[in-house]
């Protein structure tokens, strides 16, 4: 959960929002003191256990922070987001008020069948009714003006506005329907009350005095759909979703958000700049592709609501086409991440986390130490496995299986990570990778009794066994990203430009090299192997592939004309 609510963390058990404020504003002495106390870290609790109640209080001191740093920098500050009134609302609302006039008269009514006191008490307030009956009618159907809170309609529609930030302004025609609905309820629970009196009304509950079902709120539609999806990485891609559009368009009730609403927050979302914000990060515009899978994301959840609860109601989040919202990303800034290529891969490997390095700490300089723990072998056996980050990071040391007939690693779910959708595969071991050394550290991290073949690699946090996320944000991953990768490839790659390869095009690399066409290695053996999803076809008829076919067709494919240096 720490990590699944940007900026929120947990301390003694209570989640917490804590948000570095930008440099720009503490650049602004004055600004910085009047309006962040000069304190840098921003820290407010969130006062609850709770992670759903957290998420919701999350945004709203988001919404707090933002506009302190729009104040901060000059710029106008940022509305908070208002709920458009919907027929369902104003009947609710209407239906509200009715049931606050009648419920005392129907509480007494209902009690004095087994306690004689509420009896009196009921006959006290329908002689102080009768009183009453006149300046009722003359305020709420006359329109007379009044001094009585109960009967000033003008009054009370103004506070209902105000607490559940309606977009209702003063002169408006939504105003006016507000104003109109608490009438229409106050009136018709007057009336209620006359036929109560007069025993023209049962009190026992008939279904036109039942309120309207009442939605619940976007965030808990979304929160129970997160409980049952599968990986961490998907739950955080969610709750990012559901925190942006809670941010623009407010946490409202799953019946009042129209397509209006998404299509505002598409439009938004569209115009942002994202990127930038770190060490070879590049600005750029929100993608389409991004945009889709935010909404996508939403409109699952609201999805398997509709499902469970019968609610036959349209999704506002369907229908919506993200590229209408988005700028075209420029090819020359963001270009399609790609495999290594020979020459880079040489390059990378006469880096010195491979050649020998100056010290144990100062991996990036060139000496005369030699590594033999993750930062040369997780590149080495992601280049020669095809595996991913998450896979490498979570294996187990009973994953590696170098004793088999066919030599391989298991890729499984395991209490350090999961795998991409659950699936489960045998990757064969290249002969390449056996003759560099690979069994020798195998055995020498048996030997000192490790349950994790990388046991030098940990993921941020300490959350190994949330999934295979965090695996892919660790140290050796972010070092070879942004610090090996751009002096190793410096002068292949684009400055000023998105990097074009990462540690994942060991991946591409390895796919690449099965795929060449002196192998003959057929497309559904290369998909079982890299652990890519065959065709339906293929998933049907074929199913999983015997190891000791893939191991055969793989074993001996070699990158020719790579050089690693040994192992120290």
């Amino acid at each position: 959960m720490a990590n699944a609510i940007r900026h929120v963390t947990k301390r003694k058990g209570v989640y917490q929002y804590v948000r570095r404020v930008p440099q720009q504003v503490v650049d602004r002495p004055a600004a910085f003191e009047a309006l962040f106390g000069g304190i840098t870290p921003f820290r407010r609790s969130l006062h609850t256990k709770d992670q759903a109640a957290a998420l919701i209080a999350a945004h709203e001191v988001e919404i707090e922070f933002e506009r302190r740093v729009q104040q901060a920098l000059g710029k106008a500050l940022m509305a908070a987001p208002q709920r458009r009134l919907t027929p369902n609302l104003l009947q609710a609302i209407s239906a509200e008020q009715k049931s606050l006039v009648t419920r005392p008269y129907r509480q007494h009514l209902v009690q004095r069948e087994q306690d004689t006191a509420h009896h009196a008490e009921l006959e006290r307030m329908f002689e102080q009714f009768e009183i009453d009956a006149e300046s009722i009618r003359r305020v709420l159907i006359d329109m007379e003006p009044t001094d009585d809170p109960r009967l000033d309609a003008a009054a009370i529609a103004d506070r209902i506005i105000d607490h559940e930030a309606l977009s209702a302004p003063g002169g408006s025609p939504e105003r006016s329907f507000v104003i109109k609905a608490v009438r229409e309820g106050l009136v018709a629970g007057y009336r209620e009350i006359g036929d109560l009196m007069s025993g023209k009304r049962s009190v026992l509950p008939t279904a036109d005095a039942v309120m309207p079902t009442k939605q619940p709120l976007l965030s808990e539609i979304v929160m129970k759909h997160v409980d049952v999806v599968g990986s961490r990485r998907t739950k955080i891609e969610i709750q990012t979703a559901l925190r942006d559009f809670v941010a623009h368009v407010g946490d409202l009730p799953f019946d009042e958000i129209t397509k209006a609403h998404v299509r505002g927050f598409c439009d938004q979302q569209g115009s942002k700049t994202v990127g930038g914000r770190s060490r070879n990060s590049i600005a750029r515009p929100m993608s389409s592709a991004n945009l889709k899978k935010k909404i996508g994301l939403l409109r699952a959840a609201v999805n398997r609501f509709a499902q469970q609860s019968g609610f036959d109601g349209a999704n506002p989040f369907a229908g919506i086409k993200a590229s209408v919202f988005t700028t075209p990303q420029s090819a020359e800034v963001m270009p399609d991440k790609r495999p290594f290529e020979l020459e880079e891969l040489n390059r990378v490997f006469a880096y010195p986390w491979f050649t020998g390095c100056a010290s144990s700490e100062n991996i990036h300089t060139p000496g005369d130490h030699r590594l033999t723990g993750m930062h040369y072998w997780v590149p080495v056996v992601a280049l020669m496995t095809g595996c991913r980050a998450g896979e490498l990071g979570g294996l187990m040391l009973d994953e590696v299986r170098l004793d088999d007939r066919f030599p391989h690693l298991v890729i499984r779910d395991n209490k350090f990570r999961s795998t991409k959708k659950r699936y489960q595969r045998k990757v064969p071991l290249l002969d390449q990778l056996i003759e560099l050394g690979f069994p020798a550290f195998v055995e020498r991290a048996r030997a000192q009794g490790q349950e994790r073949l990388f046991q030098d690699w940990t993921a941020p946090g300490g959350a190994q066994h949330d999934g295979s996320a965090a695996w892919s944000n660790s140290a050796v991953i972010r070092s070879f990203n942004q610090t090996l990768v751009p002096k190793a490839l410096d002068g292949l790659l684009v400055e000023g430009a998105r990097r074009a390869v990462t540690f994942h095009g060991f991946r591409g690399a390895f796919k690449t090299l099965l795929t060449m066409n002196k192998y003959g290695i057929q497309p559904n053996y290369v998909h079982e192997v890299v652990g890519h999803e065959k065709s339906n076809l293929d998933t049907r008829y074929i199913g999983e592939i015997p190891l000791a076919e893939t191991y055969a067709a793989v074993r001996s494919c070699r990158y020719e004309g790579l050089v690693i240096p040994l192992p120290g």
